[in-house]
């Protein structure tokens, strides 16, 4: 018979509109797909009709400190689970399957410092925790097993000379989560805008509606709204699309998840970001990287990204050579694998 997987993501909304819920969803669509495991979500009531087609999923009227205090772990029990897979960074202390957590970068936003740090403490509950391959080591966990990432074919290009359709205007594409990330992405697109004014324009991806209105109005006080368009994320297709016809990707300051990075080399777009060990670590020799918070250089990157074509071609052919390591197939099975490894581990 096919293995039970319970997957905890209480902590994720549809109404989000940052890259982690993007992830998150991303996840969840991929193990609804996988036909080797009887798969349940275990989801807030209000995310469960967003949920991804073929999962199968179980509301939970309130979340709050659900997982931390294990209550997670029993209602898996009670569904008939052999395992639990927690898609955040937490584990419960105690729990009567095993558990097998997903742990994220160093880098990545905290909502907060103490509870960033509660849940990795918790960490230790966990019989095993996954961590992608393509980002730094954490030194910090223990039972960590490495596992490819998982991209989801959305993001892949129909082909590799397919690119930006003539009759749309050239933009860049860049996540804005945080007021040090738009911050410093206006000032970078200064330099861009003094050489190009609004002929190329720059999207800007923020989480939520009122930061809209603020990046508007930097973007007026800098003398650049002509050529900066902020927008409320899509949903997944829309997302998919705008990383396809992007003349390039642009990142600086924080993120919720070093998926922005793979996307961009999935679907083919040279990026330009600031440099730190993750960024480094996914992207190698096909970003273009800069010193973190120098907006002049980054500014400088991506005015060269979208003018010069030669190194907009050795990018994206770089990019899309270190995507082809993204199968979702061999993703999935990799997981399986240790899954079924540690639900067959008799717990005390």
């Amino acid at each position: 018979s096919r293995l039970r997987v319970i997957l905890q993501g209480l902590s994720w909304s549809p109404r989000a509109r940052t890259a982690r819920a993007f992830e998150t969803r991303e996840a969840l669509a991929a193990w609804g797909s996988f036909g080797e495991a009887e798969v349940i979500a275990v989801l807030p009531s209000s995310a469960v009709s967003a949920a991804p087609p073929g999962l199968a999923v179980h509301g939970v009227e309130s979340a709050g400190l659900f997982f931390e205090l294990g209550r997670a772990a029993r209602l898996a029990a009670s569904l008939g689970g052999e395992v639990l897979v927690n898609l955040d960074e937490s584990a419960p202390w105690r729990s009567m399957i095993p558990v097998v957590a997903c742990a994220h970068s160093m880098g990545r936003i905290q909502a907060s410092r103490w509870g960033g740090a509660l849940r990795r403490a918790s960490l230790g509950g966990a019989s095993v925790v996954l961590l992608a391959e393509d980002v730094p080591d954490r030194p910090d966990l223990l039972n960590l097993r490495r596992v490819p990432p998982i991209v989801s074919p959305a993001f892949h290009p129909v082909a590799p000379e397919v690119r930006l359709d003539v009759t749309d205007q050239p933009f860049a594409l860049a996540w804005a989560e945080d007021e040090t990330s738009w911050r410093r992405l206006l000032a970078a697109w200064t330099w861009v805008d003094a050489s190009l004014g609004d002929s190329v324009m720059l999207i800007l991806l923020v989480p939520r509606a009122t930061s809209v209105d603020l990046v508007r109005g930097e973007a007026r006080r800098l003398g650049i709204e002509a050529s900066v368009e902020p927008r409320a994320s899509g949903d997944e297709q829309a997302l998919s699309d705008l990383y396809r016809r992007a003349g390039a990707v642009l990142h600086a300051g924080g993120s919720s998840t070093a998926q922005i990075y793979r996307w961009a080399l999935a679907s083919g777009a040279p990026l330009a970001a600031e440099s730190t060990p993750e960024a480094a670590s996914i992207l190698g020799p096909a970003g273009y990287l800069v010193e973190p918070a120098d907006t002049r250089a980054l500014g400088a990157a991506a005015l060269t990204l979208l003018v010069e074509e030669s190194v907009n071609q050795r990018l994206r052919e770089l990019g899309l050579q270190r995507a082809a390591a993204y199968d979702i197939g061999l993703a999935m099975s990799r997981r399986m694998e240790i899954l079924t490894s540690v639900a067959r581990v008799i717990l005390p």
